[in-house]
């Protein structure tokens, strides 16, 4: 990819979002630093662009350089801080590393201009959650869960915290297909299935989800992580150690 960007720099130079996949190709081939830096570069001409940035985000999170990560969301929030979406990212990101009350923040400034978008709603109560406030953050997820049943982030994030405090597992796990099955071929919610099947004692089950999709996804080091892991709980330790040496390979985020 790297080399068909360089061979048409006047189409690259022309096009921010080009310039953005440029500068991911960069990164993920090694050069981080540079492709960060690249990246930062073009967003001011791309503002909108969200998924390209989560991407992003996920790619440097793997990379262990949650420095660029971090200034990666504030640039973010500096150019488009009136955009929802890029509230909901940050509110998602700093959730994911623990930084809770920027997660609040966040989440709240983005519900000032959109009331009723759940994934922000899904994001305060998971930050709450974080902050020790649980029986309010559960009573918010699960007040959304009756009123929106097939919304794949409530469901997603209340397996998550089921699973985590290991309560109610059997409805974790009906959580955890639910998402799965209304964001089909997805990679979080794969990975997250595998991590509540896990947590359930059910490694044959998080096996059976995670193997045949390292196949179709051979870069997808988190469900490398996950697959090895299974096999290594159910005794097969030989099964486990390539799955779990292309996870060390390939980097693993630390968030779903």
């Amino acid at each position: 990819a790297l080399a068909m960007f360089d061979a048409y720099p006047h189409i690259t130079n022309s096009s921010p979002e080009l310039a953005m996949d440029r500068a991911y190709c960069l990164a993920y081939v090694g050069q981080v630093e540079q492709g960060s830096s690249a990246f930062q570069a073009a967003m001011p001409k791309a503002k909108g662009e969200i998924d390209r940035v989560e991407k992003m985000s996920r790619l440097l999170e793997a990379k262990d350089r949650v420095d660029l990560d971090g200034s990666l969301i504030r640039l973010l929030l500096l150019l488009d801080e009136q955009n929802p979406d890029a509230l909901l990212l940050a509110a998602k990101r700093d959730n994911d590393y623990g930084n809770y009350q920027s997660a609040v923040e966040s989440a709240e400034r983005g519900l000032t201009l959109d009331p009723v978008n759940i994934g922000l709603q899904v994001q305060k109560a998971r930050a709450l959650y974080g902050k020790g406030a649980k029986e309010s953050a559960e009573s918010q997820l699960n007040a959304l869960a009756k009123a929106n049943s097939g919304n794949v982030e409530v469901n997603l994030y209340l397996s998550i915290l089921m699973a985590g405090e290991k309560n109610n597992m059997p409805m974790a796990q009906n959580f955890a297909r639910g998402a799965h099955v209304w964001e089909v071929g997805s990679r979080r919610t794969v990975n997250n299935l595998a991590y509540v099947y896990i947590q359930s004692d059910r490694p044959e089950l998080a096996a059976g989800e995670t193997r045949s999709v390292t196949v179709l996804h051979p870069d997808w080091g988190d469900t490398h992580y996950w697959c090895g892991v299974a096999l290594y709980l159910q005794g097969n330790k030989s099964d486990a150690r390539p799955y779990l040496q292309k996870a060390i390979e390939l980097g693993v985020p630390k968030a779903m």
